[in-house]
């Protein structure tokens, strides 16, 4: 009996987690963004309550507020449901009214290199309070880090490296903070005369930030880069006699 009501405790504060986690990632998007019309959703959804009445009632959610510094769902009744009253339905309600609405950031969907098929596995870390949370992939330093086991092709194949990646790692690995290009690197808004780990510095002299480029620009940039280093290295041996 003690385990079964320690076990039934250990659920209940990883239910309340969750729900405060789901909370807090809606207040952040509400302050970061300001409120959300839920009418522009195809499909309304409706959130259930006692009014002040005591008296079950149903109606459309309106829009998703806060309301000093609370989440607040608002109805067509003109009713408002607080942050403290919202059950777990009214918060996957609003969850997928976000959804719905494309405002929720979509985790990038793994796919095997060879044959793009997304039945693949991977090495995760996982909090075993929350199992249905997983975490980044297994250390760098573990054989698989970067790999995923492809259930049809049968094989364990290498992951590929986005370009700002490659680029922050190259910082990382030769320890140094900037790079200055010897020819400039042409992008759509202008020539880039320099880059460090946060980002570059057109010839303009305006800065720049990785997420304003492409993937394949990305990767360009990542090999230039990564040439310039080894040019640089040559020049600073010859100069040093090596």
């Amino acid at each position: 009996m003690k385990e079964n009501k320690l076990m039934m405790k250990n659920h209940l504060t990883a239910f309340c987690q969750l729900r405060k986690e789901a909370l807090d990632d809606i207040r952040q998007y509400l302050r970061d963004n300001g409120e959300i019309d839920a009418t522009q959703v195809s499909n309304h959804y409706q959130a259930c309550y006692f009014n002040h009445h005591g008296e079950p009632v149903t109606a459309l959610i309106e829009s998703i507020i806060l309301n000093e510094n609370k989440v607040e769902v608002t109805t067509d009744e003109n009713y408002s449901i607080g942050e403290d009253d919202m059950t777990t339905e009214h918060i996957e309600s609003v969850l997928n009214i976000m959804d719905d609405l494309n405002l929720i950031e979509k985790q990038p969907e793994v796919l095997c290199p060879k044959c793009q098929s997304n039945n693949v596995k991977m090495n995760v870390w996982m909090n075993p309070n929350t199992p249905d949370k997983t975490y980044n992939p297994v250390d760098d330093d573990n054989e698989y880090s970067g790999r995923v086991y492809c259930e049809d092709c049968k094989d364990i194949i290498a992951l590929p490296i986005s370009g700002e990646k490659k680029i922050r790692e190259l910082f990382l690995d030769n320890d140094i903070d900037y790079v200055t290009f010897d020819m400039h690197f042409p992008t759509d808004k202008g020539y880039i005369i320099s880059v460090s780990a946060d980002g570059f510095e057109y010839a303009s002299e305006e800065t720049g930030s990785f997420d304003e480029l492409d993937e394949n620009t990305l990767e360009n940039l990542a090999y230039e880069l990564e040439l310039q280093i080894e040019a640089d290295k040559e020049v600073f041996d010859k100069a040093r006699g090596f």
